[in-house]
């Protein structure tokens, strides 16, 4: 197309990166000024390469919709090796947007995970609604055992805050079980000790580094659960259970460990 010729290379090539959002110019900072020469030097440095008329888009645009992918692939390739300068902005672009989708897709996989376990200790709790009393009680110990196994599951997240709340929410299912199976499951398997020093270690993990920043999904997620207040209520009710436990201040430290996290 003839009419390319009379657009600068460089623009071309600022236009193909715009189209995947890496076109953006680095910060240049300039000492401050009241010349009227610095002033224009400072607005002519920060304006981007990459401004094209509507007619230079109109008539690129109708061009690269004619362009197979690998021909894209080499045009960008070949503008890469020319004006190299660019390359630095490039890669540290890609590496931030790269970095940005990992940790949104970790975090959406902690929910997901949170949630799943969330619900199968509701299922467990309620398992063995349809028996009899003596029945129930008699089960109680596989329960006790499932709880077990879904603290530890719970515990293995990678993320310290989506552990802590998994192991929440499920010991607040498992309180809404038969009486004969919560009688079993904390006063005879102990349940709650294990529950607060699983929470105690996740929590720690983080301790010296509270406010790493974590995807606003999770941190969405975890104000709507209300995870701080759910916690004093677990441990609050899970203490009356332990009476007699030696370590019993436990249930205190962790909502104490809970209040250095800023979500």
């Amino acid at each position: 197309m003839p009419y390319l010729d009379n657009i600068p290379a460089k623009r071309i090539f600022n236009y193909f990166l715009s189209l995947i959002g890496l076109d953006q110019p680095p910060s240049i900072v300039h000492a401050s000024s009241n010349t009227e020469q610095q002033q224009h030097h400072v607005n002519t440095t920060t304006t981007s390469p990459s401004s094209l008329s509507a007619a230079d888009t109109w008539t690129l645009q109708s061009w690269v919709g004619g362009l197979s992918k690998t021909v894209l692939c080499q045009i960008v390739w070949s503008c890469m090796m020319e004006y190299h300068d660019l390359w630095p902005i490039i890669s540290s672009e890609q590496q931030k947007l790269l970095l940005q989708d990992e940790q949104k897709e970790q975090e959406e996989e902690n929910i997901q995970e949170i949630t799943s376990i969330e619900h199968h200790a509701k299922e467990i709790a309620h398992r063995l609604d349809a028996l009899r009393p003596s029945e129930q009680f008699v089960h109680a110990a596989q329960v006790a055992q499932e709880y077990h196994q879904l603290i530890r599951l719970s515990s293995s997240l990678q993320h310290p805050l989506a552990a802590a709340v998994a192991i929440i929410l499920l010991i607040q299912q498992s309180l809404t079980a038969a009486p004969e199976v919560r009688q079993h499951v904390y006063y005879q398997a102990k349940l709650g000790r294990l529950a607060v020093l699983e929470i105690g270690n996740v929590l720690k993990r983080q301790v010296d580094d509270p406010n790493r920043i974590t995807h606003p999904s999770l941190v969405a997620f975890l104000r709507r659960v209300a995870w701080k207040e759910q916690l004093q209520d677990v441990c609050a009710r899970l203490e009356r259970y332990d009476t007699t436990w030696e370590f019993r201040h436990e249930y205190d430290h962790v909502v104490q460990l809970a209040e250095r996290y800023p979500i």
